[in-house]
């Protein structure tokens, strides 16, 4: 730990893939990428926790962080539960009945007033479309303020560098799996603050994430936002000190979708004599399909379903096996009994978190070059160097390497 080390910024792209690094959209990456240290490709972990990763610089079977909400099985949640399925059937009433404008009305209730009051507020700040009645049984991993001390349950770089005596200014990152304001809003913020005794500036760009999934990872639109991304990051190089260092990461990449698969009315359908949140737990995220059960004739009925057409045409039941082989949790209580996963381009919809069909997504095996992103280090005594490739958890020992 030395007083006299200039400061350095961590500039997170979010879903800024490998090959959007062009000297035509990204001149000023392009350039850095040429006087730094450039890894070409930057490979994450499978699934849904590059922030946990990228900070402690293990992988998910290791941290046990895999995705953003896990099964916290409690009696309370299961009587808070009971009572969210009856809101949830009033809201349905409403909203069938009540006409026009009724469902913004139910939709405005439930989350300023009904959720609070039975979810934990960590938990809410992810719910997007996840059914009222299971938000009582869920536990959110990473929402926390990462630079608290032991924010992840395992050693971060953030922890090793407020041991060492250095200050993070992270009010432009993520906070609480959640960012305030918008990229443009978060770029003018930092540029005030660049001038202030800061050793770590941490910010948060998403465009290319937001542009991706709405647009396509490959559309004029998502090569705009990058252009648009240099020119912050040419701002940002202009208002900190000449010997500031820069960290410039794209955490992963993004596949088309091509396909859907409704995971959820299949199984309503072929478990007709079973209820959901009485007899099994369904949590379908973008590309994984996850499910607990309270008996194992529920569970058996399930293995089944997942194990034939449609379901197992597209995608795979991730067993212990595969478990080990994607270096995630295995299956189990926290993360779910089955798990299974889509194949490439597949997308699970009607999941929990979009209302369309992205043209866009991630959460793919990650040994596919379009899940990748890349990393560039710049700066003060930063020599000129390409790797071919590092994984994502190089990160962490890079950022407390640099003081």
């Amino acid at each position: 730990s030395n007083k006299n080390i200039p400061p350095t910024v961590f500039i997170l792209l979010d879903a800024f893939r490998w090959d959007y690094l062009q000297a035509e959209t990204a001149p000023v990456l392009w350039q850095l990428k040429e006087e730094g240290i450039y890894a070409k490709k930057l490979r994450p972990s499978f699934g849904f926790c590059e922030i946990a990763e990228s900070s402690t610089g293990v992988r998910p079977n290791q941290s046990g962080l895999f995705t953003q909400l896990t099964f916290a099985k409690t009696q309370h949640g299961r009587i808070q539960s009971t009572y969210l399925k009856l809101i949830e059937q009033i809201a349905t009433w409403v909203e069938l009945y009540g006409g026009r404008g009724s469902t913004r009305l139910t939709n405005l209730l439930t989350k300023d007033f009904i959720t609070p009051l039975f979810a934990d507020q960590r938990v809410d700040n992810l719910r997007y479309n996840i059914p009222l009645r299971l938000l009582p049984l869920l536990s959110a991993v990473e929402a926390r303020r990462y630079t608290e001390p032991n924010a992840f349950d395992i050693e971060s770089c953030f922890d090793v560098l407020t041991k060492n005596g250095k200050r993070t200014y992270d009010d432009v990152y993520v906070i609480n799996s959640k960012v305030s304001g918008t990229d443009e809003s978060r770029v003018a913020t930092l540029i005030e603050k660049a001038q202030h005794d800061f050793d770590l500036f941490m910010i948060y760009l998403g465009g290319c994430d937001e542009f991706g999934h709405r647009f396509g990872p490959n559309s004029e639109e998502l090569q705009d936002i990058v252009s648009q991304q240099d020119r912050w990051i040419n701002q940002l190089i202009k208002a900190f000190p000449p010997a500031t260092r820069f960290l410039i990461v794209g955490d992963h990449g993004m596949l088309p979708v091509t396909d859907t698969i409704d995971i959820g009315t299949t199984i309503r359908q072929a478990l007709s004599g079973f209820k959901h949140a009485r007899d099994y737990i369904l949590f379908l995220d973008s590309t994984l399909a996850r499910v607990w059960w309270h008996n194992e004739r529920a569970g058996e009925a399930l293995r089944e379903i997942f194990a034939a057409p449609p379901i197992s045409q597209k995608g795979k039941i991730i067993d212990v096996k595969e478990a080990q082989r994607l270096a995630i949790p295995p299956p189990g209580e926290r993360y779910g009994q089955l798990i299974w996963r889509a194949n490439p381009g597949v997308m699970v919809f009607p999941d929990y978190f979009n209302n369309k069909v992205p043209l866009g997504m991630h959460g793919y095996p990650t040994h596919l070059d379009e899940q990748k992103g890349m990393a560039i280090l710049w700066g003060q005594n930063i020599p000129s160097a390409e790797i071919d490739e590092i994984e994502l958890i190089d990160l962490c020992p890079t950022i407390c390497e640099l003081f």
